[in-house]
């Protein structure tokens, strides 16, 4: 959804100068669609990854014989707070993980878009 969002909301002035200038589909696709569009993409795959942990976690919570959230519901019901805090960084620590390359990646791939702060 955030791919098509990003493509329609590519800026109506690259577009309309694309079809002024009669650029062939694939140039249109790869100076115009792609670089208007990849920022929203990449923030799209980011909150993705995100919500895919979160569903896993929430799964792994609720109805699961092993996994990191099953492992903490257990270490919960015998009120071992201790590991159901180290279960707890394990998730933050994956969920880490598995973000950075994505951020590289958008930084690698969107070097024009400004960064605010250093996120």
């Amino acid at each position: 959804m955030s791919t098509v969002d990003a493509l329609r909301q590519t800026d109506g002035r690259f577009v309309e100068l694309a079809r002024v200038l009669e650029l062939p589909r694939g140039m249109f696709i790869g100076r115009i669609l792609l670089p208007g569009s990849l920022p929203q993409i990449m923030s799209g795959l980011r909150l993705g990854l995100a919500m895919a942990w979160m569903c896993v976690v929430a799964a792994e919570l609720i109805a699961a014989s092993r996994g990191v959230g099953f492992l903490i519901m257990d270490d919960r019901a015998m009120s071992q707070a201790d590991l159901v805090v180290a279960g707890m960084v394990l998730m933050g620590v994956l969920g880490k993980l598995t973000d950075d390359p994505l951020r590289h990646a958008e930084q690698r791939l969107v070097r024009w878009r400004p960064r605010f702060g250093g996120l």
